[in-house]
């Protein structure tokens, strides 16, 4: 099911990495929740998203906000991973599929936008290529559920380049606080 503004995030079921099963209502806690789904921890990209979430933490606990991080690596790539927030392992990319987030049909469309802005800006952050562990062409997406996990922002990615900024998630926090 495609999740839309208004929508209720499913009541998932996930693993985590320290804290073992645990579903979505026990992780969200009562606080707007900003889930970023991303590709692997091998990806530059998703590399640079997952530091630049972990450095603007700040502003999202300013909103009285947090975030969950949901990616298709197993869970023993990044278990010495030091983050400011939760990290979800789907390997088996079941979360994706549930929520139909989609591949893009061809790597033009995956690198579409400003993809190769950002793919400069990793570059310049020393970010090397690790291990492909998940799809190739996965598009990212990005919620924010309020305490409840009702849907106040929902975005499906057009490429790798089209998640919002922290500003951007924190206005819509602030905005549906």
């Amino acid at each position: 099911m495609k999740l839309s503004v208004g929508n209720t995030m499913p009541d998932f079921a996930v693993s985590m990495i320290c804290k073992g099963d645990i579903s979505m209502k026990e992780l969200v806690g009562g606080t707007p929740t900003a889930v970023y789904f991303l590709r692997y921890a091998g990806c530059t990209l998703c590399q640079l998203d997952m530091i630049t979430i972990h450095e603007e933490y700040s502003k999202l606990l300013e909103a009285g906000a947090k975030a969950l991080v949901v990616i298709q690596s197993p869970a023993e790539k990044l278990k010495d991973a030091d983050f400011a927030y939760d990290i979800i392992c789907d390997p088996s990319m079941a979360l994706y599929k549930e929520l139909e987030i989609a591949a893009a049909p061809s790597v033009e469309v995956l690198i579409g936008g400003s993809t190769m802005e950002k793919i400069e800006r990793s570059k310049a952050r020393g970010f090397v290529h690790g291990e492909y562990e998940g799809e190739e062409l996965q598009l990212p997406a990005v919620f924010i559920v309020d305490k409840d996990l009702k849907v106040i922002y929902s975005r499906y990615a057009k490429d790798l380049s089209d998640i919002p900024d922290m500003d951007e998630v924190c206005n819509v926090i602030r905005q549906n606080a």
